[in-house]
């Protein structure tokens, strides 16, 4: 009970959140937790509630449950600001694009499941091109521990990637999508600010820092929010993880040196780390139509992102360091790092290290 009593609370608060990001005028309804067994939610215009079905709260991630709360939020708007009791028509629908709601959510009726809610990144199927159904084998599976040719192979892959990006430029067969990493903190950390920066100056992606809830600690926890094409966030999201996971291999190797006595050589060499790696790729410049390809699907991200989130603020990642020989270390680090494969397992992607 006391539970249920917690995530009400926390329901309200995204409720009045989500009014605010969109600029509608809706009055809070009671929202309480049940045991629904046929819907994940409903809205009851008398006596003026939001259900939401206990087992989505406890089995499936926050930013599913913002999404059938937004869908229940878009009845009410239908019912309160229209004066209508229309269910799943275009007036609903209208209401449900003023809430930034995904597309998966405004269907009537939908399963929840792990495709949907990490925004399809796993989702090629048959009707993709060979192109794309190839990028994901080379992204997904690993099939040599050498490191140049599991190089060669996530080169190969941003190639095909590029090439079909290239041929849909103007056309919508890929819709932007967004996926959630959780940082399981209530704290970004500086050397997850920086890899952020990198993302957006060498990927065609956009990424907003946002926060969720963990319904079992009932605490708030920060994620990183990557937006643009599913083929394109499933290679950031790489990078991301790769680059975390060669930080603290690396710190291993050099922290019982002398000079490395104080904790903040290490935040110090994570800052360097990525910043030489930023610096490889940069050297390592694309063609004028590449860069101009990447600056488009990046500004269609943006575009998909302030549909999302309206409001967002920016913030500056650019944070110093305090140690310079640990910087220097990791820059040299950084410039010799090569991008390897990933095992994709269940969703999840496994890095392999030499």
């Amino acid at each position: 009970m006391e539970d249920c009593s917690r995530h009400s609370r926390q329901l309200l608060a995204e409720f009045k959140q989500i009014c605010y990001q969109f600029g509608i005028a809706l009055i809070p309804p009671v929202i309480r937790i049940a045991p629904l067994r046929s819907a994940w939610g409903q809205w009851s215009p008398q006596p003026r509630m939001i259900t939401i079905a206990q087992t989505l709260i406890t089995d499936h991630p926050w930013h599913a449950v913002i999404e059938v709360l937004k869908h229940e939020m878009a009845h009410q708007m239908v019912s309160e600001l229209h004066g209508s009791d229309e269910q799943h028509g275009n007036l609903f629908r209208s209401c449900a694009r003023q809430l930034g709601m995904s597309a998966w959510a405004m269907r009537a009726n939908f399963e929840i499941n792990t495709k949907i809610y990490s925004s399809e990144l796993a989702s090629l199927t048959s009707s993709d091109t060979p192109a794309l159904r190839k990028v994901r084998k080379l992204l997904a599976l690993a099939t040599s521990n050498e490191e140049h040719e599991s190089s060669l192979a996530l080169q190969k892959a941003r190639e095909l990637t590029l090439k079909h990006n290239l041929k849909s430029v103007g056309k919508d067969d890929d819709e932007c999508v967004m996926h959630v990493i959780n940082t399981k903190r209530q704290r970004i950390r500086s050397e997850q600010l920086a890899i952020c920066g990198l993302l957006t100056s060498h990927f065609p992606v956009y990424v907003i820092l946002g926060n969720t809830y963990d319904a079992r600690a009932g605490v708030a926890q920060r994620t990183i929010e990557l937006y643009g094409k599913p083929t394109d966030l499933k290679t950031a999201e790489y990078v991301y993880h790769y680059l975390l996971n060669q930080m603290r291999l690396h710190w291993q190797a050099v922290k019982n040196r002398p000079d490395y006595r104080h904790n903040k050589c290490q935040r110090s060499y994570y800052r360097g780390l990525i910043a030489g790696f930023d610096a490889k790729l940069t050297a390592n410049k694309t063609r004028p139509q590449e860069h101009a390809v990447i600056v488009h699907l990046q500004a269609q991200a943006k575009c998909y992102a302030d549909q999302r989130c309206p409001k967002t603020q920016k913030t500056n990642s650019k944070a110093g360091y305090r140690s310079r020989q640990g910087y220097a270390d990791g820059f040299t680090a950084g410039e010799q790092l090569e991008l390897r494969k990933g095992v994709a397992n269940n969703g999840q992607t496994f890095l392999l290290t030499s």
